[in-house]
């Protein structure tokens, strides 16, 4: 009866291990699908990032680094191109002013 005891308390206890032998296994597979998934997930990204950098490079325009630093690089971009316009805007209305100036002068040269 002892001998039975054991045996099945043994026979127990390997079923035990086994079970959480599978478990381990698992949660290893779970834990490597999901490395997966992210990876395929950069993977996807990075050549959506390449095919985006090519596009733009056809296009004349080159940048380095991933596509929300191209996005960052084309907004600096757009604002110096916005600033040199402003002045250049302004040093025509200076001289347009100052013309415009000299112009009275000649025509009045008293007033002021």
């Amino acid at each position: 009866m002892l001998e039975t005891e054991n045996e099945l308390n043994q026979k127990l206890q390997n079923e035990q291990q086994k079970q959480a032998l599978e478990a381990e296994q698992m949660t290893y597979e779970d834990k490597f699908s999901k490395y997966m998934l992210k990876n395929t997930r950069q993977l996807k990204q990075k050549i959506h990032v390449e095919k985006e950098r090519a596009k733009n490079e056809r296009n004349g325009l080159k940048f380095e680094g991933d596509f929300s630093v191209c996005l960052t690089d084309i907004y600096r971009q757009q604002l110096k191109q916005r600033k040199e316009e402003n002045d250049i805007a302004k040093q025509t209305t200076q001289i347009v002013e100052g013309a415009l100036n000299a112009v009275q002068f000649k025509k009045d040269p008293k007033k002021k």
